[in-house]
């Protein structure tokens, strides 16, 4: 189903891109805890913005772990940290390569989605040139991100302690959002203010 046709400036967007001069490229974050939806979202995005280029912040993880070997923090998943702060240090080398890619895209005109829970609020960047957005998923009810956790993008079962730490890093990122004026919203209502997020931004599509 296409919703870009319930927003003007991203469906003129869709019809310049790649053949418009002057046009800023889109970099798009979606970050939130484990499970909560990011990767669908995101799925959901391209269906409308086909132009854009998924990728994980686990792969970029991956990469990173080919690279620093001895950087113990990037072998371990989000909601095996017991410390917020190894949490946001865990993250930084990640949104790192994220920004780089984000500038890549001014010269490159390409178009990405980034989605993962390794994507802390105020750590995007935003090249001059580029068109970024940003927002965070959450799931308010818990035994909802129980079930979430689950699948259909992952096969994960978390102890009672793993889950704990999930639910400390989504109230983190809420509470972070809040403070610097970031978007952070319900699961199923992420695809809808992505899409608000987008239309605003693309005031000159």
């Amino acid at each position: 189903m296409s919703l870009s046709l319930d927003y003007p400036r991203v469906e003129r967007f869709n019809e310049r891109w790649g053949h418009t001069p002057g046009l800023k490229p889109l970099v798009i974050a979606i970050g939130g805890a484990a499970g909560v939806g990011k990767s669908t979202v995101a799925a959901q995005l391209q269906q409308q913005i086909p132009s854009l280029t998924v990728i994980c912040t686990s792969l970029i993880q991956t990469i990173l772990r080919a690279t620093q070997p001895d950087t113990p923090l990037l072998w371990s998943h989000t909601y095996d940290l017991d410390a917020i702060e190894d949490y946001v240090a865990r993250c930084r080398p990640i949104m790192a390569c994220i920004n780089q890619v984000a500038a890549f895209a001014t010269s490159e005109r390409q178009l990405y989605v980034f989605e993962g829970s390794s994507i802390v609020p105020g750590l995007l960047a935003a090249p001059e040139g580029v068109n970024t957005i940003e927002l965070h998923l959450q799931v308010t009810d818990a035994e909802q991100h129980r079930r979430m956790l689950g699948g259909p993008t992952h096969d994960r079962a978390l102890t009672d302690a793993q889950f704990s730490r999930c639910r400390r890093i989504q109230h983190f990122i809420g509470e972070e959002a809040a403070r610097l004026g970031k978007t952070f919203v319900e699961f199923d209502q992420g695809t809808t203010a992505a899409m608000q997020l987008i239309q605003d931004a693309l005031e000159d599509a």
